[in-house]
């Protein structure tokens, strides 16, 4: 049996697996490996500059939310809410 296939079933439960649905984890904490993936993903949508904002403080407002977001996915919080603010 190769490791290396494309789909099966997990062998306890029979649930269906696609390679696709995992990656490999870079880090030695999976939940910091999670963050950064997180992070990476997210950062790639929300990347407004301070050039971007009128003031100063809806420069920081806007930061806050993106780690508002980071946090709530990183740690499975509001999940339904927070990818409403990303849709």
């Amino acid at each position: 049996m190769s490791f290396f296939r494309e789909e099966g079933a997990c062998p306890e439960s029979n649930i269906p697996l696609r390679r696709t649905n995992f990656r490999l984890q870079l880090l030695e904490d999976a939940n910091v490996d999670k963050e950064v993936d997180i992070r990476r993903r997210i950062l790639k949508h929300f990347n407004n500059q301070k050039e971007d904002f009128e003031s100063l403080r809806d420069y920081n407002d806007y930061l806050e939310m993106v780690e508002d977001i980071i946090f709530n996915l990183t740690n499975n919080l509001d999940i339904l809410e927070t990818n409403k603010k990303i849709q």
